[in-house]
């Protein structure tokens, strides 16, 4: 395999690093589920360049748990019943 696309692969994997890193130092929510997605997305490039299928599988798991939880975070909350609601029919 040439060098240059050695270098190319490494990215991969050290801009995974860089992106767990910076998720990991991160105190609000929706960014740290963005930063965890583009971590787990690094990986899982990483891992079917290099064939590690334990880290595939592990960014496999983790990449849909992070977009899930994002998706909540950034749905709308359910409009709230008042109590007095049902006192006053319509």
């Amino acid at each position: 395999m040439r060098e240059d696309a050695v270098l190319w692969i490494e990215a991969f994997g050290y801009a995974g690093t860089g992106f767990t890193i910076l998720a990991y130092s991160m105190r609000r929510l929706i960014p740290l589920r963005i930063v965890a997605i583009l971590s787990s997305a690094s990986f899982l490039v990483y891992a079917g360049l290099i064939g590690s299928a334990p880290l595939a599988l592990m960014e496999v798991v983790v990449l849909p748990i992070n977009a899930w939880r994002l998706v909540e975070l950034l749905r709308p909350p359910p409009a709230r019943a008042s109590r007095l609601s049902g006192l006053f029919p319509r």
